[in-house]
């Protein structure tokens, strides 16, 4: 199979407008990189991935999708993100894309807007472009984005920057792609001493430390907009599970310790309890917003 050379992407791929830059050829690629463009069938041999599995992929699909924390961070995305594209139109990249179920909200909630969903894994971004064919899909490495310099409106990445060994050319690549003026948000796993079973058997480099995606944001250039914790009224719990975790996996095997991720998988995607405490969440956190949580979520800007 070959490579789609990105220099030569037709306007059928962008059906709300052309990016600026396109009709130049100076939109997506420079130094004669190549990304590969999913249409009916995937183009293009695997890029080397260590950050994720098919049997991660597969597993998490349907929690993805319906999971109650997933259900709510797409919804405080989506109310973010309202207030970054208002109504001008904007080209909209999200990194690590999956099967797709965030950029899908974000083209149903604002449709004047030219997105493009990127992943390094098929059977994901497939899947997505099968729901989702009026979104462009490409196959890439965000270490190296197959974007040129200031072509990019906002880009965002839910859950993704934990798997790459260095985030902070990921950073910097986000940087360097966007439009002075332009946004980045990112949603991370926090709790550094928290790193489990779960953590390493989801290929987990590291859940982040307090203030660490803050500051590696600042050193990159960003400026930090809107930083928030969310999932805290269940952290109590978290914390628990993930100490009792870290004791159970140092006498498991890998294998044990994949049927529990699974388990674990299973039993907290539509806890009733969970799901109370996210809606109580949600009304609390027009008071008050405490410095923990499950997640973190950051809003930059370049300026």
């Amino acid at each position: 199979m070959s490579e789609f050379n990105i220099e030569v992407i037709e306007k059928k791929h962008f059906p709300q407008f052309v990016p600026v830059g396109y009709e130049e050829g100076e939109w997506i690629s420079e130094d004669g990189r190549k990304a590969r463009i999913l249409e009916d069938v995937v183009l293009g041999e695997n890029l080397e991935n260590n950050s994720w599995s098919q049997e991660n992929e597969d597993m998490h699909e349907v929690p993805t999708k319906n999971g109650w924390i997933d259900v709510y961070e797409r919804e405080r995305v989506l109310e973010t993100t309202g207030i970054i594209l208002g109504e001008a139109r904007n080209t909209v990249v999200e990194f690590g894309a999956s099967a797709g179920y965030m950029i899908e909200e974000m083209y149903r909630a604002f449709p004047e807007n030219n997105y493009i969903a990127t992943d390094l894994m098929v059977d994901g971004l497939r899947k997505s472009y099968l729901r989702n064919k009026n979104i462009m899909h490409i196959r890439c490495d965000f270490t190296d984005a197959p974007f040129v310099t200031k072509s990019v409106d906002f880009v965002y990445s839910l859950n993704v920057l934990e798997h790459i060994e260095d985030d902070m050319k990921t950073i910097s690549e986000c940087y360097r792609i966007l439009k002075p003026g332009g946004y980045c948000l990112f949603v991370v796993p926090r709790g550094a001493h928290l790193y489990d079973y779960f953590d390493e058997m989801l290929f987990h480099k590291r859940r982040y430390a307090k203030g660490e995606l803050l500051s590696k944001c600042r050193e990159t250039g960003f400026q930090v907009v809107h930083n928030f914790h969310f999932a805290w009224l269940c952290y109590p719990a978290f914390w628990m599970k993930k100490k009792w975790n870290k004791r159970v996996g140092k006498r498991i095997s890998k294998e044990e310790k994949m049927e529990m991720v699974k388990k674990d998988i299973h039993n907290a995607m539509d806890s009733s309890i969970a799901i109370g405490l996210m809606h109580l969440e949600r009304k609390l956190s027009k008071l008050f917003s405490p410095e923990y949580g499950v997640r973190e979520f950051i809003l930059c800007r370049k300026m």
